[in-house]
């Protein structure tokens, strides 16, 4: 490929049209030729992939974990952390608790206790094993509440 365009700092847009008026830029319009290109073959390639072997991208988890999640509007904060409690392996099961934006951050004597199905049940998005005790329950925007009203049952 014969065509440049003297990009001098993050080769986006602005900058391609920037250096389009660059004395070394020769035939710096193909770029976009080549982007166009490169869009299908990355787009065609990474679609069989994901098709060919069953890949798990969001929006295709297995049927049983896009099972619609419970409303828990219904139920008290109290209610909840007692069932977050259960899930997590029970009271005596904690060495701490934390809550960091959209994760329940948790030091566990053991997270083979944990019931994770009860968990999703719970509205968790996912949960993260970190070593041997450590545990990160992803929850959203609502962590904070969680994690106050677990620390006021287990005191």
């Amino acid at each position: 490929m014969h065509w440049i365009a003297g990009f001098g700092f993050s080769a986006g847009l602005v900058d391609m049209v920037l250096s389009s008026r660059n004395p070394l830029a020769i035939s710096w319009y193909m770029l976009l030729v080549q982007g166009i290109v490169f869009f299908a073959i990355y787009y065609f390639v990474f679609r069989f992939a994901i098709n060919a072997f069953n890949l798990k991208t969001l929006g295709r988890e297995d049927k049983a974990e896009t099972a619609a999640v419970p409303t828990q509007s219904n139920q008290s904060r109290e209610e909840r952390a007692v069932k977050f409690i259960a899930a997590l392996g029970g009271s005596k099961n904690f060495k701490t608790v934390d809550a960091c934006i959209t994760r329940l951050r948790l030091t566990l004597v053991d997270h083979h206790n944990i019931n994770e199905d009860q968990l999703k049940a719970l509205g968790s998005k996912g949960n993260v094993k970190l070593g041997n005790d450590g545990l990160q329950v992803i929850l959203g925007p609502e962590t904070e509440l969680v994690a106050e009203a677990i620390k006021a049952k287990l005191k």
